[in-house]
């Protein structure tokens, strides 16, 4: 196994800003204004509405969020499937907690579990034909997997050592899990049928890394994780044959630390949450970085508490959720720090927010359901059911239509202007 080089790893530099938001486009606009000759406060005017009807454009291609679970019970840990089809998640039915699975439209819920101990943290396959889960055995956790359609359940781990948190690769053909061993919590990787059991982290001399969120790429090939040993914690990533371990930050103080690791499916990208300091929970940022450690870009700059941050299958989007002062909301962002989009405005507690491979459709978990939200202007767009479960017919998608015609509309009395002022 290789040992990583602090020194050839990137640092996170405080100076490090996102990408300005549609800056390949407000270069042109502010030129075009320019050219028109109006004063500075108009044309300044008029940027600054062109701005914020692209900004309504994007929000409004969003539909509503729907409840598709509606439960009397408590829901939790929603990850939905990479084809937007699917969503496993928990329910604690009052006495432990099972597994659940459902579309994405908020049909066919079924049960998969029934027992009388947890079984908790689903990941499910990107066509949603499989979900993996923990399951408690004996005061222990073991890796499980089951068909969404309740057959094929089978134990991939003994339950004798206690394996807890799990990711699922695209194809579910493996998952990796970490492992309590002797007060250290390390990786392994096993495939879909139990077999091939491989330990891809272990101690070199005095130091043991202590995983915890590992994310696996589709294919199942690269696994990103967060080492959490000391105070300040960093995101590794490491070939699920337990070759090329990379370690991809570096703390910048004694109170920093990145956090919660997400690889793209395609494995080009990692997205993680950096905080500057574990005395400030408004601190944390959301980064995304390339998986041979180049590229290192911020792409919140806000200082209200960004974090768990999700990208879709090829690591274009990354959406997230963001804390005010007694709630979360859920928000999106291109890879390269524009589009910006805040999905919801309720002032509830949203958590843990789960996005489709083609990043059209978000799941995540809103006072004890799981709501979906869908991209109108991506394709896929339903009427959809509100909070309270009342059906809302009117999409956002005609929104978004009248304000691309605004759009066009200033920029062509624009052009108007500076034909009319070169030909007088």
């Amino acid at each position: 196994m290789e040992t990583p080089t602090p020194a050839d790893t990137p640092t996170l530099l405080p100076d490090i800003k996102p990408t300005a938001y549609i800056s390949s486009s407000s270069t042109s606009l502010s030129d075009l204004l320019a050219l028109s000759g109006l004063p500075n406060k108009t044309t300044s005017a008029i940027y600054l509405v062109i701005l914020a009807l692209v900004s309504l454009a994007q929000v409004a291609s969003w539909s509503t969020p729907t409840n598709i679970t509606n439960s009397p019970n408590p829901d939790a840990d929603a990850c939905m499937s990479s084809n937007g089809e699917k969503i496993a998640f928990a329910r604690n039915d009052g006495n432990d907690w099972e597994i659940y699975v459902v579309n994405s439209d908020g049909t066919g819920l079924r049960q998969l579990t029934d027992n009388l101990v947890d079984d908790s943290d689903p990941s499910i396959s990107s066509d949603g034909s499989r979900v993996a889960f923990t399951h408690d055995s004996s005061g222990k956790r073991q890796i499980c997997i089951i068909n969404s359609d309740g057959s094929g359940f089978k134990e991939l781990t003994d339950g004798t050592q206690d394996d807890v948190q799990l990711s699922i690769s695209g194809d579910g053909n493996k998952i990796v899990f970490t492992r309590i061993v002797d007060k250290n919590i390390l990786l392994f990787v096993i495939t879909s049928d139990g077999t091939g059991l491989k330990q891809l982290t272990e101690s070199k001399g005095e130091y043991t890394l202590f995983v915890t969120n590992p994310s696996i790429s589709d294919d199942g090939k690269k696994v990103a994780f967060q080492d959490s040993v000391a105070v300040g914690s960093n995101i590794f990533v490491v070939n699920s044959d337990g070759t090329g371990l990379i370690q991809l930050t570096t703390t910048s103080g004694d109170y920093s630390k990145n956090i919660s690791p997400s690889i793209s499916g395609d494995a080009s990208k990692i997205a993680f949450t950096y905080t500057a300091s574990i005395l400030d929970e408004h601190s944390s940022e959301i980064f995304l970085v390339n998986v041979d450690g180049s590229g290192l870009t911020q792409l919140t700059s806000n200082n209200k508490g960004a974090r768990y941050p999700t990208l879709n299958g090829d690591g274009s989007k990354v959406v997230f959720l963001q804390g005010f002062d007694n709630y979360t909301e859920i928000f999106i962002v291109n890879a390269d720090g524009s589009g910006l989009t805040r999905l919801t405005s309720n002032n509830d507690k949203e958590q843990y927010p789960s996005i489709s491979g083609s990043g059209n459709k978000v799941a995540f978990e809103s006072n004890g359901n799981v709501v979906v939200i869908t991209d109108g202007s991506r394709g896929n767009q339903t009427p959809s059911l509100d909070y309270t479960g009342s059906l809302n017919g009117e999409l956002a998608f005609p929104t978004e239509i009248i304000v691309v015609c605004l759009v066009v509309a200033v920029v062509a009395a624009v052009l108007v202007i500076i034909y009319l002022k070169r030909k007088g």
